[in-house]
């Protein structure tokens, strides 16, 4: 039971993580596909950067953290990068469960990074304007 419930702690952690990071730049980030370097990055540096990420999504786009006072905020973000941090050390000293989960890590990784890619090139083609000439033209010569 315990190795389930971190099971799907880490799977649903590990979505979030690459949706928010996928639009960064990969330098000073780990390899998504590893597991143990992700959890590494994240109990040293990654755990306030991705609660960062975080508390600018939500400040971005939740009325109700807009609502909160600036103290409550702080103290939020300062107990969620802490647990963060922690939650990944803990996972780190348990190497059978990191060895097991790492196949369904490397696939669900890739295949949101895969979404979020193509989402970004969708979008430069609509900003590209790809295609418009052609609906003009088509749109005239039918009406």
């Amino acid at each position: 039971m315990r190795k389930t419930v971190l099971f799907v702690i880490v799977f649903l952690f590990s979505i979030f993580l690459a949706g928010c990071v996928a639009a960064t730049s990969t330098q000073n980030f780990p390899p998504w596909t590893d597991l143990q370097a992700v959890l590494v990055w994240l109990s040293d540096l990654g755990a306030p950067f991705i609660i960062g990420m975080a508390v600018s999504y939500l400040a971005a786009n939740a009325k109700w953290w807009v609502d909160l006072s600036g103290t409550i905020k702080f103290w939020i973000a300062l107990i969620a990068s802490v647990a963060l941090s922690l939650l990944a050390t803990y996972l780190l000293a348990i190497p059978d469960l990191i060895a097991f989960v790492q196949p369904y890590w490397s696939i669900a990784i890739k295949a949101v990074l895969a979404y979020l890619g193509t989402q970004v090139a969708y979008a430069n083609i609509l900003r590209s304007r790809y295609g418009v000439a052609f609906k003009a033209e088509r749109k005239q010569s039918c009406c």
